[in-house]
């Protein structure tokens, strides 16, 4: 059962990222008769290796709607983050640091309609590529 207030919403074409407190994200579908939470067959997971990746990439099936959602590491709590589209992801800044060290956890989060071969996000001077697997 997914409660709590609703952080943050990421409009797809054909359905949308749903941020809540107490629960994970999930995806919604949008229908003739308004929203559906999407099952388990109807979004497809392309990348599920976090740890090696760095990122998750969700496909709703039948649509050209993909979710993507990652972190980066930095030295700076100043960040500069765009896509190959010119669009500004969503993210957030995670102060991490120590007395002796200085890091940030930067988690970004974006909808894109077709992913291509050729999409990216820069965060900083890091290009980060996503292709379909």
């Amino acid at each position: 059962m997914y409660t709590g207030a609703v952080v943050d919403v990421i409009e797809g074409e054909n359905s949308c990222w749903v941020f809540a407190e107490g629960s994970g994200p999930y995806i919604v579908l949008k229908t003739d008769t308004g929203y559906k939470i999407a099952s388990k067959s109807s979004v497809k997971t392309i990348s599920n290796d976090y740890v090696q990746n760095e990122y998750l990439i969700y496909h709703v099936q039948n649509t050209s709607d993909y979710y993507i959602y990652g972190t980066e590491w930095s030295e700076s709590k100043e960040v500069s983050i765009i896509d190959s589209n010119g669009i500004i992801p969503n993210y957030i800044v995670r102060d991490l640091s120590h007395p002796d060290w200085e890091i940030y956890s930067i988690a970004y989060y974006a909808y894109v309609s077709e992913l291509t071969d050729d999409y990216y996000i820069r965060i900083n001077d890091k290009r980060i590529t996503f292709a379909e697997r």
